[in-house]
C-alpha cells in the first residue's frame, strides 16, 4: 500500500511545498529532508532504497558486486560526467538499470528522448 504526498507532510511534520519539492526533484530542500521524504515514502510503499555514491577513486566493481549482491530490484544510475569505462561494471547487470544524464554511443539500449527542445 502507498501513502500520500499529505500523508507524508502529517507523518514528517513538513510543509507540503516541502514534500512536492522532494517528490518532483526540485531544489530548496536540505539533503536531509530529502533523504527522509524518499525513505520514508519508499518504507510506507514496500520499496526499499538504498542510495549509494561512486566516486572516480572507489572501487567501482566491489561497489556494483554489493548492489548485486543485496536485495535490490533495480538502479537508477545518475551518470553525469560518468565515462564509458565507468559504466562497463553496470552493463552486464541482470536486473533493471535505468541511466539518467549519460549517453554512449557504442551501447544498444533501449530509451526513451526525454528534451523538450
Amino acid at each position: 500500500m502507498g501513502i500520500t504526498a499529505k500523508e507524508l507532510t502529517s507523518k514528517l511534520n513538513l510543509s507540503e511545498a516541502a514534500v512536492s519539492m522532494v517528490l518532483r526533484n526540485k531544489q530548496g530542500v536540505s539533503t536531509q529532508t530529502r533523504k527522509l521524504v524518499l525513505e520514508t515514502a519508499c518504507t510506507e510503499s514496500d520499496y526499499k532504497l538504498h542510495v549509494t555514491y561512486i566516486h572516480k577513486d572507489d572501487d567501482v566493481q566491489k561497489r556494483v558486486e554489493k548492489i548485486i549482491y543485496s536485495d535490490s530490484a533495480g538502479i537508477v544510475l545518475l551518470g553525469t560526467e560518468m565515462q564509458l569505462e565507468g559504466f562497463q561494471p553496470f552493463s552486464g547487470l541482470r536486473i533493471p538499470l535505468v541511466v539518467l544524464d549519460v549517453y554512449f554511443d557504442s551501447i544498444e539500449y533501449d530509451w526513451s528522448p526525454q528534451h523538450k527542445w
